[in-house]
């Protein structure tokens, strides 16, 4: 892309700044909430039980819905909803889920836990390296 003056190259560098400060400033923020709530949640296995395919009018695709069954000090909990899919994700799979200690209603599955925050940091990262290039370009051009 060709830009006409330095104004505009300035101006797309800072912008490319303020976009990796807020995709490492989340990513780091959700990570470190995970870590912090960490000690709420406890690990067991859970059953994939039902898995529907529900259609979604925004993105025009059928998306799937997982539900588990789980045990947790006697108590089952069956057909949960996981917030969390994936499309290797089948009927009859164990999986390992974390569930809220305060109520075991709340799950949410162990690759969930990390996955927003490292995939937002990454980005943050390609973003730096981005505007760390054109700034230097500027750099390179005024000496």
């Amino acid at each position: 892309m060709l830009m006409k003056n330095n104004k505009s190259k300035i101006f797309i560098s800072v912008l490319f700044l303020l976009v990796t400060f807020c995709l490492i400033t989340g990513g780091m923020y959700m990570i470190a909430k995970n870590i912090k709530e960490k000690d709420k949640y406890e690990k067991v296995s859970a059953t994939i039980t039902r898995i529907d395919k529900v259609y979604n009018s925004v993105t025009g695709e059928d998306e799937r819905v997982i539900y588990v069954s789980y045990e947790v000090e006697g108590v089952i909990y069956s057909d949960v909803k996981l917030n969390w899919q994936s499309n290797f994700m089948f009927k009859g799979e164990v999986i390992t889920i974390s569930y809220l200690k305060d109520n075991p209603n709340i799950i949410k599955s162990e690759k969930e836990n990390y996955t927003a925050g490292v995939i937002l940091l990454v980005m943050g990262i390609i973003f730096l390296g981005c505007s760390g290039y054109m700034i230097y370009e500027i750099i390179k051009k005024k000496i």
